[in-house]
């Protein structure tokens, strides 16, 4: 089987594109992470938004960053694609696709 690399938009930009949200403005910068474990918010304060991809725990991403706004993509960019606040997607069906993004609230991004 040929397998071929074609570049393209990554999934926490098409994430922040779909919510009309900034990834970073000026000099303020993003953090992508894995959400296969726990996610320690600690160094994390620093950045305008954090991603958390393959994200299994919404509760304790929730418990990790009251400061932020949390959003849930379900399956982003696939068939059955959902957008959801991130606490009304802590009761539905989600699988490895799901990504997270905290923005912090207030202001831009």
């Amino acid at each position: 089987m040929a397998v071929e690399a074609v570049p393209g938009i990554s999934a926490h930009q098409l994430a922040a594109a779909s919510l009309l949200k900034p990834i970073a403005l000026g000099e303020e910068g993003f953090a992508a992470v894995t959400g296969l474990g726990p996610v320690d918010p600690e160094g994390l304060d620093r950045f305008q938004s954090v991603f958390v991809y393959k994200a299994k725990d919404l509760e304790a991403l929730e418990r990790a960053f009251p400061d932020r706004e949390g959003w849930a993509f379900l399956r982003l960019g696939m068939p059955g694609e959902r957008v959801l606040p991130l606490g009304a997607a802590k009761g539905v069906a989600r699988d490895y696709w799901t990504l997270v993004g905290l923005w912090r609230k207030g202001g831009e991004g």
